[in-house]
């Protein structure tokens, strides 16, 4: 049998360091054990695992023919074997002249071999020969069990060449034997000739115990078929080869059984209406010089246009545009003809010329940096200001005074007009509805109420530049507080309130 791990162990590893320094190793017993132990961990060991009472004898040692390496000759027997048992580690122990017994050499197999009991075979005898690849045979010494000799016929005829020939009186026999030889010499013979299996061996014993005892003829394969076709690989398991065989089979048999051979009836109908190879087109159709040249001024499949390209449609908000599809949107960038940078213009007939600007409605233009114009025909002129409304004039006010804020209100282009105009100098308009009663002031007061006294209605005069409330001998009155005014004058809100503070 082979032996699938083998390992000289750590501590036999320091046994012939000793060795190579000058020691002589001395190969001493083997063991035998039943159990294994893992591939990585073998190296470690310095016992055989769970071992076999059984004899297991160092028979003899030889050098290989180029002394390279040593043979030991290993003989196993069941003598003390009450109960079969699997042996699947071989241990070989070893000494140096400083060095105690260690563990040299595991042998482990997971299979292993099977040792009968006595009662089952009580000549079964089983012999191994094992190489120990170390140099330096002439170092190596082997103990010898002399219960495990055994000579060969070639040893024996070679040991009788200088036998010494038969005299009288001697018990010989013709053939220069003693008697008790050739009766062990004649059932040797006979052994060696039988064909019948005299041992009893076993196939599971040869390690052949899955295959099955039948001529190759009768073989019965079990496959199971591939579920693509694939080519087969050397040295792939039977059972696969066949399914792959199988599966190719079936396929070749239905494509003999399919009378349109890889194209159905219609198709071949169809192929054999098609023009010749050899046919000619004739004026209706272009040649590939007439092609070429009307392709030539042609744009690229993979063209790209710039953003100023963009006069109409509808760009999206990912993109810079509005997402707007109502209507008509032009979109533009810095440099373009109708819009300024990072300008907008919405809505029909509407332009943004100036940076940041924005027009939406009818027919408005935005011309001033960061203005808006809305609404219908509007026109914001001047930077940060904000145009509604209907034609408004855009001129009102001025360069220097121009309104922040225009609600237009003219007719048309020749009449244009504002209703109301707010700006730094003031509110401008027409007619002012408003539903206080009084023009009032802000003044402070004297004693800065500081119980927030509710002062409404009383009479109050001026002390400086503050006012109190009036007694009977001021001859100066200011006026009433107010509760309702119409117009308030010193309004601090929007100026200077906390301006300073």
């Amino acid at each position: 049998m082979a032996w699938n791990d083998i390992t000289i162990t750590d501590v036999g590893r320091a046994l012939l360091a000793d060795m190579i320094n000058g020691g002589k190793l001395t190969i001493t017993r083997i063991a035998i054990g039943s159990e294994t132990v893992s591939v990585t961990e073998l190296h470690s060991q310095t016992n055989v695992s769970e071992p076999i009472n059984a004899p297991a004898l160092l028979a003899g040692k030889s050098p290989t023919e180029d002394g390279s390496s040593t043979v030991l000759k290993i003989q196993i027997r069941n003598d003390e074997v009450s109960e079969s048992v699997r042996m699947r580690q071989i241990g070989i122990y070893a000494e140096t002249d400083s060095a105690d017994e260690v563990l040299l050499a595991l042998l482990q197999d997971n299979i292993g071999e099977e040792i009968p009991s006595y009662n089952e075979f009580p000549q079964f005898e089983l012999n191994q020969w094992i190489t120990l690849a170390i140099s330096r045979t002439n170092n190596i010494a082997v103990t010898i069990d002399p219960t495990s000799v055994v000579i060969t016929l070639e040893q024996l005829n070679e040991a009788l060449k200088g036998y010494v020939e038969k005299a009288e009186n001697m018990g010989l026999s013709e053939n220069n034997f003693t008697n008790e030889l050739k009766i062990k010499y004649d059932g040797a013979h006979e052994h060696i000739s039988r064909a019948d299996n005299p041992h009893g061996v076993t196939k599971s014993q040869v390690g052949l115990e899955n295959v099955p005892n039948v001529a190759t003829n009768d073989q019965t394969p079990t496959y199971t078929e591939a579920e693509t076709l694939a080519a087969l690989t050397s040295g792939e398991k039977l059972s696969a080869a066949f399914g792959k065989i199988s599966k190719a089979i079936k396929g070749f048999i239905a494509h003999l059984g399919d009378n349109a051979r890889h194209i159905t009836a219609a198709e071949r109908t169809a192929w054999n209406g098609k023009a010749a190879g050899s046919h000619n087109h004739d004026s209706r159709y272009y040649t590939e010089g007439e092609m070429n040249a009307k392709l030539a001024g042609k744009a690229a499949s993979a063209h790209k246009h710039s953003a100023s390209d963009i006069s109409s449609g509808v760009l999206p908000v990912s993109m810079g545009g509005t997402g707007n599809s109502t209507g008509y949107i032009t979109i533009g960038q810095k440099g373009g003809t109708t819009l300024g940078a990072w300008a907008t213009a919405a809505g029909y007939g509407t332009e943004a010329t100036n940076n940041a600007c924005y027009s939406d409605g009818f027919c408005t233009k935005a011309t001033g940096m960061y203005a808006h114009a809305s609404g219908y025909y509007t026109h914001a002129k001047f930077s940060f200001q904000h145009v509604t409304g209907k034609y408004n004039n855009p001129d009102a006010g001025g360069h220097w005074n121009y309104a922040l804020l225009v609600v237009g209100n003219g007719s048309n282009e020749n009449e244009r007009s504002n209703c109301f105009r707010a700006g730094s100098a003031g509110v401008y308009g027409g007619t002012y509805n408003s539903t206080g009663a009084d023009y009032a002031e802000y003044f402070e007061w004297l004693d800065g109420n500081p119980n927030k006294e509710d002062r409404r209605g009383l009479i109050v005069t001026l002390e400086g530049e503050k006012i109190r409330i009036a007694n009977p001998g001021d001859d100066y009155i200011l006026g009433i507080v107010s509760g309702n005014p119409s117009i308030v004058g010193d309004s601090h809100d929007d100026q200077w309130n906390k301006m300073y503070v």
